[in-house]
């Protein structure tokens, strides 16, 4: 069976480490980290199946990440997840797979 990669990043630290323990617990492979910059960071080292992003993170806010994403990789599904958006946040570039 395949494993599926998955990169998660949020800045809730305690709802991605009980996000990744459930994933791995399903044959997940996941990465997780808590900034933006972060996540472009481990993107240029690795490919994943699937990115859960946020919106709201501490250094650069979710469109931007996934803006800078989309200029590199525009196949990866990104699922854009968040607690607190906007009318506006409804507008993010690029292929959205699915928001939250």
């Amino acid at each position: 069976m395949k494993q599926y990669k998955l990169l998660i990043v949020d800045d809730e630290q305690r709802f991605v480490n009980m996000l990744v323990r459930r994933l791995n617990l399903r044959g997940c492979s996941c990465d997780a980290c808590y900034r933006g910059r972060d996540a472009l960071k481990i993107l240029k080292r690795k490919k994943f199946h699937l990115i859960l992003l946020d919106l709201h993170l501490p250094d650069i806010y979710g469109t931007e990440v996934l803006a800078r994403i989309r200029k590199k990789d525009d196949r990866t599904p990104v699922i854009v997840v968040t607690g607190h958006g906007t009318e506006k946040d409804r507008g993010a570039p690029g292929p959205v797979h699915g928001t939250a």
